[in-house]
């Protein structure tokens, strides 16, 4: 009798542990989703978008400015001037 009940009190401690893991994991998905919907977050998200959009323009502009040979293409790649 001892024998059966020290093999379900060790199957009892893996289960536990097992679910123990389970559940600190989803947990963790539900921190995550919870932290991604507060404001502070949506913001950088936003401005990271923002930002990211403006550089792959520079960068199309610069290659598009670089391979131009021509004079006038050169003037239009010059940076303009906001006053």
């Amino acid at each position: 009798m001892s024998v059966a009940n020290g093999a379900i009190g060790a199957r009892k401690a893996t289960t536990a542990a097992t679910d123990l893991a389970s559940a600190q994991a989803e947990l963790a998905l539900l921190e995550a989703t919870e932290r991604r919907h507060e404001p502070e977050t949506v913001r950088a998200c936003t401005e990271y978008i923002q930002l990211d959009e403006e550089k792959k323009a520079l960068s199309a502009r610069k290659r598009r400015c670089a391979s131009s040979s021509k004079r006038t293409a050169l003037r239009s790649c010059s940076p303009t001037r906001t006053v």
